[in-house]
This record gives structure tokens, sequence and C-alpha cells, in this order.
């Protein structure tokens, strides 16, 4: 018997082994095996295929001698963990985005399901001590007489040295030690104790003599004896050891255990249980007429199989909708995806979503850990077997790889947003467009949903490929925001500023807050500053890996690089005129904050962005001290403008519009203009009309005009026509190829011979570059991009075949090209 299995390494193939024929009956599509790749490793991979007599007889086409073909070692699950409907779709990720499909495979199964063997060193059972000439080759002998075996790590701490390759091989040479390769689950389920009294003390004749006789010599025991009857009384059979050990002395509990008065079991408990909290009642969705409508018409698109695009201002109301939607699914036994497109939202939405749906919720992200993410993986699997597998899956982009049956809806949030694409490593794919993917392969409907939809999703409504749905009225005839420009570059040669405030801002804040209302404020930039400069002779503080400069954090007074981590202490003179006189420039998030307090000394002032909610809970804790109003002042990066809803902000502010565009791509004017709309969004949700300030020192902005007149519409009418003009998405599709060396040369050379090539066999208007991008220099590689257009009437496959075959053919065949390392992707944003 032959298996095709897939392994989660960046390999562009699958491979065949065979299976012994002890393990034949266990087999089955979709498992993991234990096999062994390469020289040595032994990696967990997916059958994908069950070869039957003829794919055998026909292997003779690729292989002569099928008895080198490597058995299976061993088998890991008893039933499958993927099913044939996500393989079809990592597959079409892997065709669509120029990716591997090892890549793919790996980006989808959580950590948990992959293993990898650990090489071990044991002492050589024939070693002969003569051999042992050095201090390191004695010090592993006398580790080893100690300890069964030692890791590759271990022999670096041991050694005090990085590299130990020369050295391990030395020894096994030498049969010192010898090396062998075990594989470890990483998944352990999580094993509790749980305490019940005995039925056979409790039935005993002699139940009231021994509570008796405890109650006089052992009080303590009695204690736990008398709670736990409690506690049986009110149904609870069995307790938590650890609650009891919270409460009770352990050494009385252990005596209990040992007279055979109470019983120690161990049960295997889920851990995403606790990770959704309980209503008691829930409440019941009401649309507004409007909302109805918008209803309606979804339904009718659905009723033709059509996937659909709501287009629904701020606060429109979008998620009830939604939520109505997904009652009906689950009410029809189906599985609901909702995508969002930051992990930190899924907190903030989950608390809304189960005010209507209770426990059916399951949270899948990365920041849970590996163990919480096999459950919620196994959970999806074991609802295969069941008749009714309804549930609602909320998550990021990542949860499209997930093991869905009877997938019914799939809702994607704010679907304009960037984040839905992958873009530091393979696969590169949009989560958005392969939501259409996933949604055919399983007969499922699609909704968009955004306030500021993507260009390429109004032109898919446009020509009719998706259904069209608009709601141009807030919840409850709400009136948007009134926008008001703050001209910084007059303000500050008035002398009316403070900081990076506007008086006119400053005032407004103060005015809010005493009128006990509460303050969104937005900075797209994190740390405190932008750079640090000497005012003597002009030096900036780079990073000596990254073409970038250092950020300034003032809580932990240090110049970090946002780019590859580096980090320095903050320097007390300048490196090149050793003057002292040091400045910083720009500024970020937490400068904002810190001016605040300067400012507002009595009011609660918190900050949101990346550095802020490191920590687990963090996100959480912040969003519910503002929910709970006991925050005043809210300082953010993008990360207050979506999908948050919050009834007590009537004043947003916009400390700096320039800084979102300032870089060099052709959909700057469109994330601009949705970042800021979307900011503004979140001001007057409730009874009375928001204010928000933007300010800029760029009257001339083309986007501005836009926004103060809440006309997203024209805005995008307008940038369509451009995009046709000089040929962009929608109607062209892109394909951006990005070299990445170490040596400045060698990827100066490569990119212009690729380039050339691609030039060859396409037409030479749509292929663009090489040229250096923004960032031309990261964690000390150099970078360069080319740049390929191809028109919607061109076969999209067929240009990205000879695409990959020439970048193959040209770096990979070259010995010394072989080194560059080329990223593609395609529909970059």
């Amino acid at each position: 018997m032959l298996v095709d299995v897939a392994l989660p390494l960046p390999l562009d193939k699958t491979f065949l082994y065979r299976v012994p024929s002890d393990l034949q009956s266990e087999i089955q599509w979709g498992i993991r095996v234990i096999v062994p790749f390469g020289a040595k490793k032994l990696y967990a991979g997916v059958v994908i295929d069950i070869l039957d007599d003829e794919k055998v007889d026909n292997l003779d086409e690729f292989t002569n001698d099928i008895d080198e073909i490597k058995y299976i070692l061993e088998i890991l699950d008893d039933k499958p963990i993927i099913n044939k409907q996500q393989w079809e779709l990592y597959k079409w990720v892997a065709e669509y985005y120029l990716a591997n499909i090892g890549d793919v495979l790996n980006n989808a199964l959580p950590s948990g399901l992959k293993i990898q063997s650990e090489t071990k060193y044991q002492l050589h059972p024939d070693i002969d001590l003569n051999n042992i000439q050095t201090e390191d080759e004695n010090l592993i002998y006398e580790t080893l007489l100690s300890k069964e075996f030692i890791t590759n790590d271990d022999i670096q701490k041991l050694l005090s040295k990085k590299n130990i390759q020369k050295f391990i091989k030395s020894c096994i040479d030498k049969s010192i030690i010898y090396p062998s390769e075990e594989c470890e689950e990483k998944f352990i389920p999580k094993n509790v104790k749980f305490i019940s009294l005995s039925d056979d003390f409790i039935d005993s004749e002699d139940f009231n003599e021994i509570t008796n006789k405890l109650e006089k010599k052992a009080p303590k025991q009695i204690d736990i004896i008398l709670y736990l009857y409690q506690k049986r009384s009110q149904g609870q059979i069995k307790i938590l050891k650890s609650e009891l050990s919270d409460k009770f002395a352990l050494s009385a509990l252990q005596s209990l255990i040992k007279k055979g008065y109470v019983i120690e079991t161990i049960e295997t408990v889920s851990r995403i249980d606790n990770k959704i909290s309980h209503f008691n009642e829930i409440e019941k969705i009401t649309l507004s007429d409007i909302q109805k409508s918008a209803y309606n018409e979804i339904k009718g698109y659905i009723s033709k199989n059509k996937h659909v695009l709501l287009y629904g201002v701020p606060g429109s109301g979008k998620t009830e909708i939604y939520s109505t939607l997904i009652q009906e699914y689950l009410d029809a036994g189906k599985q609901v995806l909702y995508l969002l497109p930051e992990i930190s939202l899924t907190t903030y939405l989950v608390n809304r979503l189960q005010k209507y749906f209770g426990e059916k919720i399951l949270v899948y992200h990365s920041r849970f850990n590996l163990h919480e993410r096999v459950e919620i993986w196994n959970k999806l699997v074991d609802l295969w077997e069941q008749d009714d597998a309804s549930c609602i899956i909320v998550g990021p982009r990542s949860a499209l790889f997930l093991p869905f049956k009877n997938l019914g809806l799939i809702v994607v949030d704010e679907e304009h947003d960037p984040s839905y694409k992958q873009q530091d490593l393979n696969p590169r794919y949009h989560a958005r467009d392969m939501s259409f993917i996933l949604a055919d392969n399983h007969n499922a409907n699609l909704i968009l949903g955004s306030a500021t939809p993507s260009l390429e999703s109004l032109y898919n409504a446009k020509i009719g490929k998706i259904g069209f749905v608009k709601i141009k009225e807030r919840y409850s005839g709400i009136i948007p925001p009134l926008i008001e420009i703050v001209d910084m570059k007059s303000i500050m040669q008035q002398g009316n500023v403070r900081g990076h405030f506007s008086n006119t801002l400053l005032k407004a804040i103060d005015d809010e807050v005493k009128a006990g209302r509460q303050v969104l404020l937005f900075q797209n930039r994190r740390g405190y500053s932008s750079w640090m400069e000497c005012r003597n002779c002009g030096y900036i503080f780079p990073c000596p890996h990254c073409d970038v400069n250092l950020t300034y954090h003032k809580n932990e007074n240090l110049l970090k690089c946002h780019y590859c981590g580096y980090t320095i202490e903050v320097p007390t003179y300048c490196p090149k005129c050793k003057s002292n006189r040091l400045i910083f420039k720009g500024f970020g998030t937490e400068r904002v904050e810190t001016e605040l307090q300067k400012y507002f000394p009595n009011y609660k002032i918190d900050r949101l962005d990346l550095d802020s909610t490191r920590r687990k809970h963090a996100f959480k804790e912040i969003i519910q001290k503002f929910e709970l109003r006991e925050t005043q002042i809210l300082v953010g990066t993008q990360m207050i403008s979506k999908g948050l809803d919050f009834s007590n902000i009537q004043l947003v502010g916009v400390l700096n519009a320039d800084n979102l565009l300032v870089y060099p791509n052709f959909r700057v004017f469109e994330h601009a203009i949705q970042l800021l709309m979307q900011v503004a969004g979140r001001a007057g949700r409730r009874d009375v009309q928001g204010r928000v300030f933007i300010q800029t020192f760029s009257l001339n902005n083309p986007i501005l005009p836009y926004i103060v007149n809440n006309n997203y519409d024209d805005f995008a009418e307008n940038e369509l026509k451009d995009r046709w003009q000089f040929k962009y998405p929608p109607y062209y599709r892109m394909i951006q190829i990005q070299l990445r060396h170490k040596n400045l040369d060698i990827v100066k050379v490569a990119s212009d011979v690729l380039a050339t090539k691609i030039k060859d066999i396409l037409d030479n208007e749509y292929v663009k570059g090489p040229v250096e991008p923004v960032i031309s220099k990261i964690r000390d590689y150099y970078y360069r991009q080319i740049l390929i257009k191809i028109p919607r009437d061109s076969s999209l496959k067929i240009k990205k075949q000879q695409i990959n075959e020439v970048v193959f053919y040209t770096l990979k065949r070259n010995k010394v090209w072989r080194s560059v390392l080329v990223d593609i992707d395609v529909d970059p944003v």
C-alpha cells in the first residue's frame, strides 16, 4: 500500500510513502502519520491520498524502483484531522498565490498538530575512553553519565558555544556519542483532579458513627465531608481538588482519600469552555425598518445564490443584520464563520454576539496557546460526526483554514481592511478573496460588510459579480458627525498651539470631559518620538540592520527599531560630532498620552496600541475600562477605528492626518480615507451629533473634502477612473516579486536579469522595475522589487505559470543567485 503525504515544510509537492502491513488496516485519508524525510529527520505529515492498484501501476512513469520508497513509521490519529474540502481550499491557495503547498499546510495547521523530531544524543555503547581527548569531550561524557540523553540546546549551554556541529560530528565519529531522532506530541490534554464522596461511605450503615468520631477526633476532616455533602445535595457531585485545597488543609483531604471516605479521580477537561462568558438570558434581535429593508434585499440575493456586499455607513447597525441572518443558519443546523480584521476585535465582538447566541460561539486566533488552538480544531472535527454541527466561529484570517462541516454563511466584516492580507509570510493570501472560494466549496453564502468598501468590492458589485445592498442612514436616523478641519500651519503661526494640539482641540476635549463624556484621539504611529536627532550636525540615529530610524519609547527609555527589534539605550551624545544637544522629533501615541497627562493631570487617560496590548488580555482590559467610563480619554492607533461602538463619545480628534499620505502606494488615498472615515464614525453613535477635529498641515489634501462632506461614493467613483487610466486594480491584476539578499551587488544583478527575462515573455509595458522599495534594507537583507500588471482579459493562470518558471530557471538553477530569497505576492495591497 502506498500513500501520498503532505508535509508542513516549504516544499512545492507531496511525497509517496509505503504503509507497513501491520498499519494498513488503520490508514485513513486526512490523518497524520510520522514519516522519515531527508537523511535523518522525522515529521508528522497528512495523508492526502491512498493509492489504489491502478494508481500504483502507473507509478512506473515517475519512479524506477518502488522498493526505494520509505515507510511511514507511525499513525498518530484514529480519525482525520482535515477533510477533502479543506484540502481543495489549500491547493487553491497554493496555486493562486504561487505558494508551496507545504507552506499552506504549515500556515493552516495549529502548531500543536505539527511535529518535528528532535535529535538526542546518548553515550555510545562501545565507547573507548581513550578517544576522549579534550575538556569539551570530557564534559559531554561526564554529563551523560548522569543523564540519559542531551540535545543540541543542552550542548550549546554546556560548552557556551553557538556553532557546535563540527564538535558533535567529531564526537559521533569517535564513537563517544550516537544520535537518535525522537518525536513528541506538542498537544497535551488538560487533566484535572476531582474529589467526591464515596457512595459506599454514604450508603454505609456506619456513616453516622464514622462522622461522629471524625467530628471529635478530626474536625478538619469532618469539615471537608460536610462541605462535599452540602454540594452533593445541591447537585454538584464532584468538586475540583484545587478548590478544596484553597479552603481546607491538604493533609486532612489526603487522609480522607486513604480511608476511602472520598474518592480522587482524574478527568480530561476542555480549556476552551471558560473562554466564553455565560448569559442567563438571550436577547432578541430587533431590526429597524431600514435594517429590515436591507435584510430583505440580502435575502433576495441569497435566494439567487449570489454573494453580497453590504455597504452601510458607520453606526447603521450592520452587526444586527448579520446576527439576524446568523440565527437562521444556526436554526438550520449550519455553521457560520465571522471574520474580523484584527485579533483584538474578537473579544469585543464576541461579547456582543453572546447576548444573542450564548454558548454557540467558538473563538480561534493566534493569541490562544497551542493547546487551546488544538482543542478548538478538534472540537470542530468532532462536530463532523454530530447531526447538529451548528456554531459560530469568530476569528481573524487564520480561521479560514479550520475544519468546517456544513458551513452555511461567511461574514467578512470591515472587508476593506488591509489586515486581511497576509504580507510577511507565505502564502500571501487575502482572506476576503479566499472567502469566495471557501464559500463556493461549501455551497455557502458570503456577505462582505463595510462602511467604506474596497474599490475591488465596489467594482465587483458594479459589474454584477456580487449583490449590492446599501444603508445610507445611521441607526435611528442619527445625524453623521460634524467634521472640522484644523489648519495647523496657520494656527502655529498664530501661536494657538500647545505641543501637538491646537488650542481648539484642547478646549473641546476639556469641555467634553467636564460634561461627563469621553474622548477618542487618533494618532497612527506608536512610540514617543519618530526619531532622535542631533541639533548640532543633524545626525539621526538609524537602525544598523534596517533602512529606518530608531523610534524613541519613553516608558522604557529605549530607542527601538519597529522592523527588526534592535534596541539601544538612549544615547547621551552624538556619535558623529560628540555634541550632547540631542532632541526628539515626530510624535507617536506614547507622546500624545504624556502631553495629555501634563495638560489634564486630573483626567484618566489610557492608550490603545500594539505596545500597550502585548499582554494576552490587555486589549480587553483597556476596552472594559473605557466602556465602564473609568477612562475619560483614550489615545490610540488604527486599533480604535475598527468595529468599536461606544455610547458616550461625541468627540473624536485626529492629531495628524498628513502621515497617512506619505507612502508611495497607489492605494494610499483609498486606505487613508477609509481609516479617517472609520475613526470619524466612532463619534456621536447615539442621540446627539458628534464632532470630529482633523489636524493637518496640508489643506490641499485631496481626500479632505470627501471626508468633510461624508462622501465616500464620489471619492470611489473618481479613484476608479484614475485606476483605469493608470492600469491599476481592479481593472488590472498585479504581481509583485520581491528579491532579498545580504549582498547588495548580488541582489541588484539578480533582479536586473530576472526583470529582463520577465519582460521577454510578457509585454514590456506591464513590467516595472526592478526598483528599491521605500525601505530597502530590513534585518541586514537588501531588497529589490519588480511589479507586473496583467490585463483582466489575459489568462492570469498562464501568466503566473510563466512567471514561476522564469523565477525558477533564472535564480534557482544559478549557483550564485540560488541564495537570493524570492517572495511572490499576488494581488499586493
